[in-house]
């Protein structure tokens, strides 16, 4: 029963600081604050009710916690999606296939948010290896329409970007932005996703498809909510890159003067940190220029 206990405190303490909400705001509505220490201190388990309702508040069912209670499992569980991830940021596609082939009939990939991951990641595979773009949304739409009794977290914002992506790389950039607007609506809306990055990335996307689109004021707009975004939290991540992307706006308006500008303050961030593939990207635009 301690095990049990303890494993369960953690798990939901480590779930309510990852979404960035305090245990104030996790106990509103559901119990008193100073409960909420107990439970994550391993003092109390909550009641399958309160459960019920701490799960609904982290977006969550209540066997996200049952399934991992069992730390193996966990542990097993968190490794493998890490490798999956890991596949995906170094676009080793085909790997990533044969990890889910490997390991999607796990019971610890039942619960409807490791479901969903899978099914997001089946989607993924089905663009980038069977080339079947069609089918490859699909997944994703299916994806998505398994949490809509539950509170959106990251996942569904990060499954929205991965088809605004895949529509914007197949040109019909008209489908990319609605899409990426709806994943920033949620991100917004949402009280609970707290990854600012994720954010950061959706509003430099978006300014992408926009350009392509045409609408280059519309697309500078995004460039400039990313940047303040990005001087708010202290982050280089995608900064170089929107004033990059700044840049190659005003260019297209033909403003060569504004587009030195922006290239030159894009050109000092790449260069600080080192991304040698976007600094000869940028020396090469001011060059033909």
């Amino acid at each position: 029963m301690v095990i049990i206990n303890n494993n369960l405190a953690q798990l939901i303490k480590d779930l309510r600081q990852s979404i960035g909400i305090s245990q104030r705001e996790l106990a509103e509505g559901v119990c008193s604050q100073s409960e909420i220490s107990q439970i994550e201190n391993g003092k109390i388990i909550p009641c399958i009710y309160t459960l019920m309702s701490i799960s609904e508040r982290l977006g969550v069912e209540p066997v996200y916690f049952i399934d991992r209670i069992n730390k193996d499992e966990y542990t097993l569980l968190s490794n493998i999606k890490k490798e999956i991830r890991d596949c995906s940021h170094n676009k080793n596609y085909i790997k990533m296939s044969k990890l889910i082939k490997k390991y999607e009939g796990l019971a610890c990939f039942r619960p409807l948010e490791e479901k969903q991951f899978i099914i997001w990641h089946k989607g993924i595979v089905e663009y980038y290896v069977n080339n079947d773009p069609i089918l490859a949304q699909q997944y994703l739409n299916y994806a998505l329409s398994l949490r809509h009794s539950f509170y959106k977290t990251s996942q569904d914002v990060n499954i929205l970007n991965s088809s605004a992506i895949m529509y914007a790389e197949v040109g019909d950039h008209h489908q990319a932005i609605v899409a990426f607007k709806e994943a920033i609506s949620l991100y917004e809306l949402s009280d609970t996703i707290a990854d600012f990055k994720l954010h950061i990335k959706l509003l430099y996307n978006i300014s992408k498809s926009y350009t392509k689109n045409g609408e280059w004021t519309i697309a500078e707009k995004y460039c400039d909510l990313g940047i303040k975004k990005c001087k708010k939290e202290y982050t280089f991540f995608l900064y170089g890159e929107l004033f990059y992307q700044k840049a190659l706006i005003s260019k297209l308006k033909g403003d060569y003067k504004e587009a030195s500008k922006q290239f030159n303050k894009s050109l000092f961030i790449f260069t600080e940190s080192k991304r040698e593939d976007y600094i000869n990207a940028t020396l090469n635009q001011l060059e033909e220029m």
